[in-house]
């Protein structure tokens, strides 16, 4: 299906901080003979216009410059200066001229730090390391603790919520840096657990977590084996290290945590060494992909994706879609400290050996991809092939992955940057090298269920079509190239009883017949081979 064509929304301007709160975009935009302001859309008619214009006292120079942007339910929350001051503050707005204010002036006199939605309420740090809760009211912004100076930080993935609790790393002098929860009062903001025994710390802030049947992993460093996957129900004895990854006091470095069907994946390194770059030592760790199920025997590496110990495949970035896994990785040998200078591509994963694997094995003319994000049932990103840079999607399937915008055309300046999707709507950026000046683009998106995720084609080195579908007397199983072992074949009838079972050599081609006398109605067909297991929805018709 042809995809539309993206409307221009905003041209000549500075875009930075692209932001969705109540089903509108917000974002930061400066003209050549302007302050940056604070922007929103009008999802009617497609224009943009500055919420509350903010105008410097004749003797300030820092107006405006809004940063930091957090929305919490239809609110949303800003640092700006207020044309008054040296330093930026706390600002909010519901989308109105006269809705958007300082929130608490005279106390907040840093702004904060970072922050994010908790209890439809804003948790929040500032630059005192005070931890902080706003409703966006002066007398509903209160502070729940203060901690050692520079010793909290909301920065990145370091926020981690589970259940009715918020869990962050802060510092005092007694613990150093260590695992901390709130329940969003002062008497319950308490220490999790002190991981890293007395000042020393655990954390370098370098943190990201999931969740997963009633825990939170993460990483941390006890002080005796480097930084290592953890897991935690909450309380200091349930707060416990998976493995050690990387053995002894080296580090593995575990990140990216998400959760796919129930199982933890995350990257790791269970090697690490220090090479040179023009003379300049650094540090390289042999990252690839990992699995938990919560266990030390069920934590393990699920494939060497680049088998040179010296490198690694240095997995980022890891996503679900629709039940799939995908993730980057490089297979390539290039010596660099920097990662923009790694060959990327995009995989795929089932969990095993097996079906880890490039995912351009189908796709093969999209390659080094970037800039992901996802809507409820798609992912978008941009990437390139041969000769163009382009906006891309996938549903986490090979034909449910495609090309959607050719980014190369003269209307699009140089280089596509920012994105993200707004209720029907994925907008983007693209930027000239020209001071950054960039356009914002619009494009109408289905936001609809994928039909029939069973029948789509899984990402795996060999694809099996099973039809016909309905079928009446004989049911055909086509392989893209022979299995490697025996096919296992089970067939269920409506109430899960097993009316048909067998075991066939390897081969490209199988059928099933003398299906006629089975009844109508609907089926279930079970296909294991090459230590995969497809299960697929049939009819019989007549």
């Amino acid at each position: 299906m042809q995809a539309q064509e993206p409307i221009l929304i905003k041209d000549g301007m500075i875009i930075k901080s692209l932001t969705r709160c109540d089903g509108t975009l917000y974002f930061s935009g400066k003209n050549i003979d302007q302050s940056s302001q604070l922007y929103r859309t009008n999802e009617s008619n497609d224009e943009t216009f500055i919420v509350k214009e903010i105008k410097a006292n004749e003797s300030r120079r820092e107006v405006g410059d809004p940063t930091d942007l957090i929305a919490v339910n239809n609110l949303l929350f800003f640092n700006q200066y207020d044309g008054n001051g040296d330093y930026k503050k706390l600002w909010v707005t519901d989308g109105t001229e006269s809705g958007t204010k300082i929130v608490k002036n005279s106390t907040l006199t840093f702004g904060l730090a970072n922050g994010i939605a908790f209890k439809n309420q804003l948790f929040f740090v500032d630059y005192l390391c005070g931890l902080w809760h706003s409703d966006g009211t002066e007398e509903g912004t209160k502070l729940l603790k203060h901690f050692d100076l520079f010793g909290v930080s909301f920065k990145g993935p370091n926020f981690m919520i589970m259940d009715n609790s918020l869990f962050f790393f802060a510092t005092d002098s007694a613990h150093g840096t260590e695992l901390w929860k709130t329940d969003g009062t002062a008497d319950g903001t308490v220490l999790v657990k002190d991981i890293n025994i007395g000042s020393a710390s655990s954390s370098d802030y370098g943190n990201s977590s999931t969740v997963n049947n009633g825990y939170l992993y993460f990483s941390a460093n006890d002080g005796i084996h480097g930084s290592e996957p953890w897991r935690t129900d909450g309380s200091d004895e349930g707060t416990v290290m998976l493995k050690d990854i990387n053995p002894g006091s080296q580090s593995s470095t575990p990140k990216d945590f998400i959760v796919n069907k129930g199982v933890v994946y995350f990257s790791a390194a269970d090697t690490s060494y220090l090479a040179n770059y023009y003379n300049s030592p650094y540090s390289v760790n042999n990252t690839e992909l990992y699995r938990t199920d919560g266990t030390e025997n069920g934590t393990y590496m699920v494939k060497d994706i680049n088998k040179s110990k010296l490198f690694g495949s240095r997995v980022d970035n890891l996503m679900t879609c629709n039940n799939q896994l995908l993730f980057l990785a490089s297979n390539s040998d290039v010596v660099s400290p920097f990662p923009s200078f790694f060959p990327v591509d995009l995989y795929t994963s089932d969990g095993s050996s097996k079906g880890t694997h490039l995912f351009r094995e189908v796709c093969n003319d999209i390659c080094f991809p970037g800039t992901f994000v996802k809507s409820k049932y798609e992912i978008y990103f941009f990437a390139n092939d041969s000769s163009k840079r382009w906006l891309c999607k996938t549903n986490g399937y090979a034909n449910g992955t495609m090309k959607m915008i050719d980014l190369s055309g003269e209307q699009f300046y140089q280089s596509p940057s920012g994105m993200i999707v707004v209720g029907s709507n994925l907008y983007f950026t693209t930027y000239t090298g020209n001071n950054f000046i960039s356009k914002l683009w619009k494009l109408k998106i289905s936001e609809e269920a994928p039909a029939n995720l069973d029948s789509l084609s899984s990402v795996f080195p060999n694809f099996l079509k099973i039809f016909p579908n309905p079928f009446s007397n004989e049911i055909e199983l086509k392989f893209t190239k022979t299995p490697n072992s025996s096919v296992k074949i089970n067939l269920y009838d409506g109430i899960g009883k097993r009316i048909f079972q067998g075991e066939f050599s390897p081969d490209q081609y199988l059928i099933m017949n003398e299906l006629d006398k089975f009844p109508l109605g609907i089926y279930l067909l079970e296909v294991s081979y090459d230590d995969q297991k497809i299960i697929k929805k049939l009819i019989k018709s007549k």
